[in-house]
């Protein structure tokens, strides 16, 4: 459906990654162009394998098809059992293989199978060899052209090590390398799995099954009670549980009702619990508490403490004037009163001479400018008093346009009457007070000092709700809950197995054994792990009777071994194939042989008879003769060959 190029090189590093989605069938292909220092790589009369893990451990050993040798471009389907384990396929490469003889392995390619939540689990993962399978091809037919009853017919009559019949060429293996059908019966018999509790316990990856008294939902005998293990009988004593023995029974307290106010004490007499029994606050305090002030608001902020609960409230938080601030270099510790003279500002009697000064001085009609300095220099006598200009604070006091200078309490760096201190106007004498500030009085300030600030059961604090009330629960002490002590003492005391009380270790672990429980042993589900499941006869399942029997019946065969040489004599087909026809006596047109080159003991004569055993495309077989095609080069050497026949 779809199809990505990518480029291998067979001397970089690469990393390439492709990302497939689990469960694909034949949808996506890899479009691998494979180069040589980033040249094309020829991959004319070559094979071309892609090799990899799956995830979960099965194996991929796949063709890839050449689309285009010389350019060395190679086509790779990805099959549905490349994308039915999600996952990183370890161990991904590509194999070039030259004749058979030589091979070359390309790495840096990393397939990832994407998990898909909708893929039908139920497809099975295996192995995937189609290399192989192809490779094998023709002795498959061979076999399929034969009854199986004849092939085992003469299987059991003759076949034995070293005899030279299919067993041995085909896998090597014999008669005794089998189980018997006893054995057979046996393995039916076996047990298949182990379950603990109804679950199935997986074996390891060498067949053994490992059972902890975890999978039983067993104690396990190293289990103690009160430090003794569950290995033998357990005695309990009042010493080994730290009660008192019966003779003292005279030490028992009084019986007394039921009261989570009271307590026993260690001289067996009963005491009323007070809150210092418990580290709490007296009824006393706890009002003192309650009264207490939680929280400091300043203007409708709150003010968290710091780390040790302590509020520091600042004049900052108050919007307050510390009392160090200054006022025309006078602090507000005490009353503040400010005289012109503070202000370095004129007397108001001045301040009237200011008024009907002169504003502007005119000489026989004409205005006299005055100097930079605010001076008019004139040369009649009677202007020697005039003022020249207005200062505050050693700074010249501009005039408007009316030459009017406007005096005021900010250009002379004084406060306006008008300027208020928390609210109050500066007209008179001001006082503040805390409720002015928003804050406590000194009273509430002690009483502040002395509330409890916190709360600790069994050393911890505890810490209080958003209303600052702390609740003392079990748990907060370390005490159980009235509901975890009705569960306590009705919990299982003990394991019985058919009726046997069985004793828990030191540990306080009962161990479940296969001699307690009565099952198999390890080795017993060993052997049938290993038992044989099935019989195969060329790939095909062969179905047991009712008695679980498998009755296998092959054909006899016979193996026929033929030579022959192919010549230089070569014709040319109108298609342009090179074709030549070699008598073979006794071959026949239904043969389906298995062709090797016969090499020479010569080296250089056995290198030029291997590069021309690379041009034979096909051989074809008629009865008495044999035909060799060559789809593009023509061999120049002759090529001595070996056919073997499987009838």
């Amino acid at each position: 459906m779809t199809t990505k190029s990518i480029t291998l090189d067979v001397w970089q590093s690469n990393d390439v990654r492709v990302k497939v989605n689990q469960g694909e069938i034949d949808s996506r292909f890899l479009q691998i162009k494979i180069t040589d220092k980033s040249k094309a790589f020829d991959l004319a009369d070559k094979t071309v394998i892609f090799y990899a893990t799956k995830p979960d451990g099965n194996l991929i050993f796949n063709y890839c098809e050449i689309i285009d040798a010389p350019k060395g471009v190679v086509n790779l389907a990805m099959t549905s059992q490349m994308s039915i384990v999600p996952g990183i396929m370890r161990d991904c490469e590509i194999d070039i293989i030259d004749a058979g003889v030589t091979k070359l392995k390309v790495k840096g390619l990393s397939t990832e199978i994407v998990r898909c939540t909708d893929f039908d689990a139920a497809v099975e993962s295996t192995s995937e060899f189609t290399a192989l399978d192809e490779a094998l091809a023709d002795v498959q037919a061979v076999m399929d052209a034969y009854s199986e009853e004849n092939i085992m017919k003469k299987i059991m009559s003759m076949d034995g090590e070293g005899s030279g019949l299919d067993a041995d060429l085909l896998d090597g293996k014999h008669g005794k390398d089998y189980a018997t059908a006893e054995q057979g019966k046996k393995a039916d018999t076996a047990v298949q799995g182990i379950t603990g509790n109804g679950v199935e316990i997986p074996m390891s990856a060498d067949k053994i099954v490992d059972i902890t008294p975890q999978d039983i939902g067993a104690v396990p005998i190293t289990r103690r009670i009160n430090n003794k293990p569950l290995s033998s009988d357990i005695t309990l004593t009042p010493e080994i549980i730290g009660a008192a023995p019966v003779n003292h029974g005279n030490h028992i307290p009084a019986p007394q009702p039921a009261s989570a106010n009271v307590f026993l004490r260690n001289d067996n007499s009963w005491r009323t619990i007070t809150p210092q029994d418990i580290g709490a606050a007296t009824d006393e305090q706890g009002q003192k508490a309650d009264n207490a002030i939680q929280g400091l608001r300043v203007n409708g902020v709150n003010l968290p403490p710091n780390t040790n609960q302590i509020l520091d409230v600042e004049t900052a938080d108050l919007g307050a004037v510390p009392v160090t601030r200054k006022i025309n270099n006078q602090t507000l510790d005490k009353d503040i009163n400010i005289t012109v003279t503070d202000l370095g500002a004129a007397t108001k009697k001045q301040g009237e001479k200011a008024d009907t000064a002169l504003q502007e001085i005119k000489v026989n009609g004409e205005t006299i400018p005055a100097s930079s300095d605010g001076v008019v220099e004139i040369t009649i006598s009677d202007t020697s008093n005039a003022v020249l200009g207005i200062k505050g604070n050693g700074s010249i006091i501009p005039k408007d346009k009316n030459n009017v200078v406007n005096i005021t309490p900010h250009i002379i760096g004084a406060v306006p009457v008008t300027r208020t201190v928390n609210g109050k106007a500066l007209a008179d004498d001001i006082t503040i007070t805390p409720g002015d500030l928003g804050g406590a009085t000194a009273a509430q300030g002690e009483k502040a000092d002395s509330a409890i600030q916190g709360i600790r059961g069994n050393g911890s604090i505890i810490s209080p709700d958003e209303s600052k009330i702390v609740s003392v629960t079990p748990a907060a002490i370390g005490a159980a809950t009235s509901e975890q002590g009705s569960k306590a003492d009705s919990a299982i005391q003990g394991v019985k197995v058919d009726g046997t009380l069985l004793t828990p270790d030191e540990q306080k672990v009962v161990n479940i054994d296969t001699s307690v429980i009565d099952c198999a042993t390890s080795e017993q589900g060993s052997k049938a792990d290993s038992a044989i499941q099935g019989v195969k006869l060329n790939g095909t399942t062969v179905t047991p009777d009712s008695q679980k029997v498998v009755n296998v019946q092959i054909n006899e065969t016979t193996v026929n071994t033929y030579t022959a040489t192919i010549g230089t004599n070569w014709t040319t087909a109108s298609t342009g194939e090179y074709l030549q026809t070699i008598s073979v006596s006794g071959i026949l047109s239904t043969d389906n042989p298995i062709v090797d080159v016969v090499l020479s003991s010569e080296k250089e004569l056995a290198l030029s008879q291997l590069e021309a055993w690379g041009c034979i495309s096909k051989i074809e077989t008629t009865n008495g003769s044999i035909t060799a095609t060559c789809f593009e080069d023509m061999p120049e050497v002759a090529i001595p060959i070996q056919l073997k026949v499987v009838r």
